[in-house]
């Protein structure tokens, strides 16, 4: 059942939820529904009990695809739920805030949950999305901290269930809020292609990213955000670190070089990173970010030797920087020695 979260601050729309097939579990009497209204509230913890077997199913779950993760089996979630506006009155939450911990109080964790991951933040409770896992274009409510995604969810959903008509013919028109919107099925995709990385799953991460690209063709659907699109550089150079020529041809800022690097460094390609960064560092050498980068790059692949030329050239700038001439005599020391 969709629960449009706007008209949930409204008696009527809660009656039909409540009331008509397939009805949506709450605990709300006629009485309270001539109620309703915006609610004083105080920022506070809100505790949801997870049975046993859903504990135990979610778990098994969660092993199958994150066997080197230890977790316990959860009791209960706990959020913290901060008020939804200040009003002259105090600051208070809204019919739909009231509403969300209502149905999944009542719920009991009997149907899944989800959002779609288009719903602003601003109508999400607050402290609640740590318990979401993205499945695709949802989010699931689950009973673990940070358990961002279901590999097998959304592979299943972008490679079986979501249909891409369209999207890969350049004689239809999109408008700037379509173009916007469909960015979603790429987050998913890069959220995909990042656990593969994860997994060291280089053969995985080649089809996905092949699919996306044939099934939202960028020629068609321009990437409109500058993050997802670098990152999306990023693994196509972990599967292949030849494509860094590439990005030297098409990429000329000094900080979309930083970010790349970054990205490369989160995906624990290192060597690649520290050749970006290099380039990164060499088109801004007064750049304390472009510096830092580069000397964890160098650390981070085992070459810390060759952090001494970039730290005495930025010591000659800098003389006084402390933080700057300790490593560099930390890394002299090591060499000695």
């Amino acid at each position: 059942r969709i629960a449009n979260l706007s008209l949930l601050n409204t008696d009527w729309y809660i009656s039909q939820l409540r009331d008509l097939e397939p009805t949506v579990p709450m605990r709300m009497s006629d009485a309270e529904l001539s109620r309703l209204g915006l609610r004083p509230w105080k920022k506070q913890k809100v505790t949801v009990k997870v049975p046993h077997n859903v504990a135990m199913e979610a778990q098994k779950e969660f092993k199958e695809k994150f066997s080197f993760i230890n977790i316990d089996l959860p009791e209960k979630i706990t959020f913290e739920v901060k008020p939804a506006m200040n009003t002259r009155y105090g600051p208070v939450i809204r019919t739909q805030d009231m509403m969300i911990l209502n149905i999944i109080a009542a719920n009991r964790w009997k149907r899944p949950i989800y959002f779609a991951v288009t719903v602003p933040q601003k109508n999400m409770l607050s402290g609640l999305s740590k318990y979401m896992r993205m499945d695709g274009l949802v989010l699931k409510l689950v009973p673990y901290k940070n358990w961002r995604i279901s590999p097998t969810n959304i592979r299943k959903n972008l490679m079986e269930v979501y249909q891409y008509r369209g999207l890969d013919d350049p004689d239809v028109y999109y408008n700037g809020n379509i173009l916007a919107l469909l960015q979603n099925y790429r987050s998913a995709y890069i959220q995909l292609a990042e656990y593969y990385v994860r997994q060291n799953d280089n053969e995985s991460l080649k089809e996905i990213l092949k699919m996306m690209d044939k099934n939202i063709r960028p020629d068609v659907i321009p990437w409109k955000s500058k993050y997802l699109s670098m990152i999306k550089d990023a693994f196509y150079v972990v599967t292949d670190s030849s494509y860094i020529d590439t990005i030297f041809a098409n990429v000329k800022t000094e900080k979309d070089l930083q970010l790349l690097g970054e990205h490369l460094l989160r995906l624990r390609d290192f060597k690649s990173a520290a050749k970006i960064l290099e380039e990164a560092y060499q088109s801004n050498p007064r750049d304390a970010k472009s510096l830092g980068l580069l000397i964890n790059a160098y650390n981070l692949s085992g070459n810390r030797e060759k952090a001494v030329k970039p730290l005495e050239e930025w010591l000659v700038s800098y003389p006084n920087d402390k933080n700057a001439r300790k490593i560099l005599e930390s890394i002299k020391s090591e060499n000695e020695n």
